[in-house]
């Protein structure tokens, strides 16, 4: 079974004529051997330094981030309720706040084997065969659909500075949740091929001297490899990843430079309505929004553009690796939210104090 992409893939002219007298031949030998000993010995250093890299994210920084971040978006759902906010807006945060946190609940849940496997590996193994079976591609399903949701926003608000006036028309609150309906409705459906992708089956294990669970993969999935491989790179990969990412970049770009222009009108008006003032403050939150998942997706989206151009596909460790790193990132993007909503809305921020204080109300 080989990827679409093989790394390892070796032209057919390797190993052609041999054309070259012994003493060539020897010292070519020779000169082969150091390298590819040296090349083995980095290849080492590289795998346990990522070995120690993922140790830490997957151990620790993953169950911290998730923490925070699961207990932040309960807090966001519940101010976001409380408000009662029947606008657009408020609709696609409250469906973000869900999407990341059903996200961070099932990630920290996945990655309870590094933890369970320091008080028993056997344990561990078969918490990973399980997760791996049955809930690795709901978690990532649900994280993709969060992705979508950032460009719903991005889109909506470059409508908002562009045509004002039809924005409310366009997206209007019942407009935005056949939206967000179709949005999980296609999100879904690209996951179909890989429901029941695998199981898990149990066999003895002569190293522990016990059963342990291994994933087997369906048979269907072996069969159309190929072709689900490329359906992953092509539709998951590529539109989600660069395209989803530029889309998201041109409209914010297009927003900072109307809301330089709306900047400079105000500073020559003597007054601005106090509703003007109230668009630009949601507006420059919601950009925030989009530049978070910018930034922590700016490493994902240049390995999908590498893979894509390169026609390489990395294995093994490597991947591993970088699929560690996106999930670390993109709870990162899950958690900061909630602190952009308490910094930069004052309604967000005096409603959730006034859950915490009996002192403090909400404003009206």
């Amino acid at each position: 079974m080989s990827p679409s992409f093989g790394l390892l893939d070796l032209p057919d002219s390797v190993g052609g004529d041999v054309m070259m007298n012994t003493t060539s031949t020897t010292q070519q030998t020779t000169l082969t051997s150091a390298a590819a000993a040296a090349d083995d010995d980095l290849s080492d250093l590289t795998n346990l330094v990522m070995e120690t890299i993922e140790l830490v994210i997957n151990c620790f920084l993953i169950h911290i981030i998730a923490g925070i971040g699961s207990a932040c978006n309960i807090i966001t759902v519940i101010v976001l309720v409380k408000t009662r906010g029947s606008d657009s807006n408020t609709t696609i945060l409250l469906s973000l706040a869900l999407c990341d946190l059903a996200f961070l609940l099932t990630l920290t849940v996945r990655k309870m084997d590094c933890i369970i496997a320091r008080f028993d590996p056997v344990a561990g193994l078969n918490h990973q065969a399980y997760m791996t079976a049955y809930v690795i591609v709901t978690s990532r399903l649900v994280m993709f659909i969060s992705s979508g949701h950032i460009i719903v926003i991005a889109v909506e608000r470059f409508v908002a500075v562009i045509f004002p006036f039809k924005a409310k028309i366009l997206f209007s609150r019942r407009r935005v949740m056949i939206m967000l309906l179709s949005l999980y409705v296609v999100m879904a459906a690209t996951a179909t091929p890989y429901l029941g992708y695998s199981g898990v089956v149990w066999s003895f294990n002569p190293a522990f001297n016990t059963t342990v669970s291994s994933v087997q993969f369906a048979r269907y999935y072996l069969e159309m490899y190929e072709g689900l491989t490329n359906f992953n790179i092509l539709v998951m990969g590529i539109l989600r990843g660069p395209v989803s990412f530029t889309a998201v970049i041109a409209c914010c770009a297009v927003i900072v430079h109307r809301l330089r222009q709306v900047s400079k009108q105000r500073e020559t008006m003597s007054s601005s309505s106090s509703q003007q003032q109230v668009n630009v403050k949601v507006t420059r939150m919601l950009l925030a929004l989009c530049a978070v998942y910018v930034i922590t997706n700016l490493a994902t989206v240049s390995l999908a553009v590498y893979t894509f151009v390169t026609s390489s596909n990395l294995l093994g460790p490597t991947l591993y690796f970088m699929v560690n790193m996106e999930e670390m990132l993109f709870a990162l993007n899950s958690s900061a939210n909630f602190f952009i909503y308490i910094f930069m809305s004052s309604k967000f921020y005096k409603t959730c104090r006034s859950l915490f204080c009996v002192s403090a109300q909400p404003e009206t």
